[in-house]
């Protein structure tokens, strides 16, 4: 099943940019997966004060958000010439992850080539990123002590990945950027789908 996602900007203006307006317009009643819920956040008006920021979420079987998504749409006329368009589309996705996948050389490399093949099918140049994993280890006093009879022991360990990327948008319509980046965030939150 699908849900729509009724997506309007609290500080929208009547003397917005067309161009901006068109996009906002653009994004309004989407249809995605009902295990993705969508909301407005708070956009970075530091950076330009037309700009749209939409949060999504995966909930896990115990209810915990396991993996976020932002995707924002920056609108700055005058940055032309280093973005090659007025658009800029900036997402940061991070996720849960199986301690084995994060410690393997070449996964970052398959993230990027994930999330690349998703962002490629909008009208999309431009493409740059970074992807980070991680994986943290839990200790307590007890570890130490435990450590020093049995040097088999280990410790509790969670591990996840940061996908920090940006775009330029050929045109004010976002709808085909939405829809491929809600595609590569859900690739790349589900590890059967990522190899």
């Amino acid at each position: 099943m699908a849900k729509t996602s009724k997506t309007k900007p609290s500080s929208f203006e009547k003397n917005m940019p067309k161009e901006f307006s068109e996009a906002i317009h653009s994004l309004m009643n989407i249809n995605v997966n009902e295990k993705i819920i969508l909301k407005e956040i708070n956009p970075p008006i530091r950076i330009s004060p037309y700009s749209l920021a939409i949060e999504a979420t995966i909930e896990d079987e115990s209810n915990i958000d396991s993996t976020l998504g932002n995707f924002i749409v920056i609108y700055k006329p005058n940055e032309t010439n280093q973005w090659g368009s007025p658009f800029r589309i900036v997402t940061h996705i991070t996720s849960a992850l199986e301690n084995e996948i994060a410690g393997e050389q070449m996964f970052r490399h398959h993230i990027w080539s994930k999330f690349c093949q998703s962002v490629i099918k909008a009208p999309s140049f431009n493409i740059n990123g970074t992807v980070t994993t991680s994986i943290n280890e839990y200790f307590d006093t007890n570890d130490i002590l435990e450590n020093a009879k049995d040097s088999a022991s280990q410790t509790a360990q969670d591990s996840s990945f940061d996908l920090r990327a940006s775009w330029s948008a050929k045109s004010s319509n976002m709808r085909p950027h939405f829809m491929a980046w809600i595609e590569s965030f859900t690739n790349l939150t589900n590890t059967e789908m990522l190899f």
